[in-house]
């Protein structure tokens, strides 16, 4: 895992809330056959996914708490309107 100030000197490790819920949303999407997203962790001690499909960017962050939020790119959104 990763250690208290693993940036720069700043960063909280990884919390297991977040560990979890990255865990199961992202083997949840993988059995629908979503393609296998970038996993990074954040600052504050949670993770984020991302994932390119086509002209989409889709980024899941994984909050410490184990809440999540999702966004996608405004070129993805521009796509899906035209």
């Amino acid at each position: 895992g990763l250690d208290e100030g693993w940036l720069d000197g700043e960063g909280a490790p990884l919390a297991p809330a977040a560990l979890e819920s990255a865990r199961t949303t992202v083997a949840e999407l993988l059995r629908r056959e979503t393609p296998a997203p970038r996993l990074y962790p954040t600052p504050e001690g949670g993770g984020q996914a991302e994932w390119t499909v086509g002209n989409c960017e889709i980024s899941v962050t994984f909050q410490p708490d184990g809440s999540f939020t999702a966004s996608q790119s405004t070129v993805c959104l521009a796509s899906l309107m035209n």
